[in-house]
């Protein structure tokens, strides 16, 4: 039973045919796209996108959205603003944003995920560059310096108690 309390999806259906299903998560929400619009427009969420930056220029994105991509979300507890607000987390297409609000909510961030991210998405979008919301600039721009197959910690990008969280996430 630990290994399916600890899975983040289950399959369900028969073989060779099946479907994915959230398994829930206390600190994590699904939400649908009007949910999740009444909430921008109402100012009660932080939104955070976790598409690529090119994503997040061409697609367009929520206006006021932070942009931090997926293979960075591991540093979110330790930038993300301590305002109590929950986070509204959303990609392209929903799948992306499951697996960082779980992170997420791991790490006892509250966080919503937008079902169907924007490529559903139906409100006001702009469009632009962003700047990522991630580790240090030093570390993301000076990654090259790192021997191959090198490993770095960026213990300075934050509340430095999520350390710990940042090391386990390899």
């Amino acid at each position: 039973m630990e290994t399916l309390s600890r899975a983040k999806w289950v399959a369900v259906g028969a073989v060779g045919c099946c479907t994915l299903v959230p398994v829930p998560h206390e600190n994590v929400r699904h939400v649908s796209v009007a949910e999740a619009e009444r909430l921008v427009s109402a100012g009660e969420t932080l939104v955070l996108d976790v598409r690529t930056p090119a994503e997040y220029e061409q697609l367009g994105h929520i206006p006021g959205a932070w942009l931090l991509p997926v293979d960075l979300i591991v540093s979110a507890p330790a930038v993300l603003p301590s305002d109590e607000r929950p986070v509204l987390v959303v990609c392209e297409h929903g799948v992306r944003s499951q697996r960082a609000a779980t992170l997420l909510g791991e790490a006892g961030v509250a966080a919503l995920n937008m079902m169907g991210g924007m490529s559903v998405w139906t409100g006001p979008r702009t469009f632009g560059p962003g700047e990522v919301r991630g580790p240090s600039d030093w570390l993301l721009v000076n990654a090259d310096l790192l021997p191959r197959g090198g490993t770095a910690l960026d213990v300075a990008c934050g509340r430095g108690r999520h350390a710990l969280l940042l090391a386990s996430a390899g």
